[in-house]
């Protein structure tokens, strides 16, 4: 392997441990250089086996399984890919196989396996940790667990089980390692921020900084990799739910555009003007129109299904419209009408669907904006709001507000 390996990640191929603990900031290269280790592992065993895990399924095809190929590439190594399902085989006869854990009973089928990546460790319960963690007996070398996710928006009075089970680094220092009795193992314990990725782009590290600033409470989630409670958060009382009710009506798609630094995401809504089911189907950064609209008829999205774009955007829209999705039309925005809809959705019982990350971060961080004094004012505050944007505008449609159509109608 030619390893382009962060420094301090080298902690996870020194030290022999159970559990590989790590909590990072965005842009720490966590996943990349955990998913290195593996892949080095796997190389230097033959016949060896790792599990790649994210809570949902359907969600590993676009990011994690995507994640691994990279490494790969990246590292001039042989392997051969199927799609269905998801599975890598590498030279030596080691391989990858990828799981979900929104089927408690597939858990279970983990005794030939050596090692374990949770992927967004923040996205699974603490009896699927359990689960995993007693299933898992491979053979061929010793058993271990990586797992790794971003600090996330604290519910005020609580405290996450992963805190709990183990060890902070606010605790033990930033880059240690320690034996738990309770757990019986040791510990490999790293944070990280962007700042430890010697690959982070200038723009990215920019951005970040700028949190400082623009936004304090994502600054220190996102750049210093802290646990903190944001000020403001406008949506409280959603749930996560594995399904939408056969009964529920479909609303529509919202879709926000982006490119090549904001991803475009497209969510689709069941339900009424007091209940809706939401579930993310695309959130990707490089897409062209012609991909996007790609994407989204893979997700389930019918020629002529009802989608509500930003009218920001019209020859994207229409782009869009000529390849083949007669259901899009912009919306006309009014003053102050995500204010609006913001009041509106907070008097509405709000389900997420299928545990997307992407989505349920943005709605545990989507906040009302405040003044130099702290100060909240009525208006949300811009930026990481993709989802959000689009469920903004596909609902202020829905509900009967102006309109404009565009592509062709």
């Amino acid at each position: 392997m030619k390893l382009a390996l962060n420094p301090v990640f080298l902690k996870m191929y020194k030290t022999p441990a159970r559990y590989y603990y790590n909590v990072g900031g965005r842009w720490s290269a966590k996943t990349y250089d955990e998913t290195q280790a593996v892949i080095f592992r796997l190389l230097a065993v033959p016949n060896s086996r790792a599990a790649a895990m994210r809570k949902i399924y359907a969600s590993i095809r676009d990011s994690l399984f995507g994640d691994i190929l990279k490494v790969l590439n990246d590292n001039e190594i042989w392997y051969r890919k199927t799609v269905s399902p998801l599975h890598i085989q590498l030279e030596n006869g080691s391989e990858i196989i990828f799981k979900g854990a929104d089927d408690p009973e597939k858990l279970k089928g983990l005794s030939d396996v050596d090692m374990v990546i949770m992927d967004e460790l923040n996205e699974f319960t603490e009896m699927d940790f359990e689960t995993i963690d007693q299933s898992i007996r491979g053979v061929h070398q010793e058993n271990s667990i990586f797992l790794s996710h971003n600090p996330v928006p604290r519910i005020p009075g609580s405290v996450f089980w992963f805190e709990r089970l183990f060890r902070q680094p606010k605790e033990l220092g930033k880059h240690e390692e320690y034996y738990d009795e309770n757990l019986g193992s040791t510990v490999c314990v790293m944070k990280t921020t962007y700042k430890h990725n010697l690959k982070c782009p200038e723009n990215r590290k920019k951005r970040l900084e700028g949190y400082k600033h623009t936004n304090p409470a994502l600054y220190k989630l996102w750049a210093r990799g802290e646990y903190t409670e944001i000020k403001g958060v406008i949506l409280t009382g959603w749930d996560v739910v594995k399904s939408v009710p056969e009964s529920a009506d479909l609303i529509g798609n919202g879709l926000d555009f982006g490119f090549s630094e904001d991803p475009a995401a497209c969510l689709r809504v069941w339900g009424n003007k007091k209940e809706i089911w939401v579930k993310g189907l695309v959130y990707c950064t490089g897409l062209t129109n012609s991909e996007l609209h790609d994407r989204m008829r893979q997700r389930g999205v019918d020629t002529h299904d009802k989608t509500v774009a930003d009218s920001a955007e019209p020859k994207s829209i229409e782009d869009i419209f000529r390849i083949g999705l007669r259901g899009i039309r912009g919306v006309k925005k009014r003053a102050n009408y995500k204010a609006e809809m913001a009041q509106i959705l907070q008097g509405m019982t709000i389900h997420l669907v299928d545990g997307d990350i992407d989505l349920q971060r943005e709605f545990s961080t989507w906040s009302w904006d405040e003044d130099k004094t702290g100060k909240l004012l009525p208006r949300p505050r811009d930026g990481n709001d993709h989802y959000m944007d689009a469920l903004v505008m596909l609902m202020h449609d829905y509900r009967g507000e102006n309109r404009m159509r565009i592509g062709g109608i």
